[in-house]
């Protein structure tokens, strides 16, 4: 089991977006980034070989562009919990490898604090229906 199962305490947990007030495509961007960004962490938590870590973490680094550059000057993005909780995650991601060095292995404290910004950051994006799968 990985550190996600260690959930946020009801007090810090942002209010749900309303999906009226996001774009489509900051909740598909905000999303996907979350899912990512949890990947490659709980890879590198979880004690996998570096490659698998860095093969899991090499789409983040594009979504993080993506995210910084599109959505930063968008105002109703920018008044989101999602949007507050994924930069900050961004940034003591930065901070991390910029101190330890991008071979780092993430320690536990700090993989978890991230973990529980991209937590909460999915949970104030608006809930989205899943496509659904036909059996065949």
């Amino acid at each position: 089991m990985t550190v996600l199962g260690a959930s946020l305490t009801s007090g810090t947990r942002p209010k749900p977006s309303d999906a009226a007030e996001l774009p489509d495509a900051y909740a598909e961007t905000a999303l996907s980034l979350v899912r990512t960004l949890r990947d490659a962490i709980d890879a590198d938590l979880d004690g996998l070989p570096e490659y698998e870590v860095r093969r899991k973490a090499d789409p983040a680094k594009d979504l993080v562009k993506t995210f910084m550059t599109r959505w930063k000057d968008v105002p109703v993005v920018k008044e989101d919990p999602s949007y507050a909780q994924l930069i900050q995650s961004i940034q003591e991601l930065g901070q991390f490898y910029q101190k330890n060095g991008q071979r780092a292995r993430m320690n536990l404290s700090t993989g978890k604090s991230i973990l529980d910004h991209l937590e909460a950051a999915e949970v104030a994006l608006p809930e989205r229906e899943e496509p659904k799968r036909f059996p065949f």
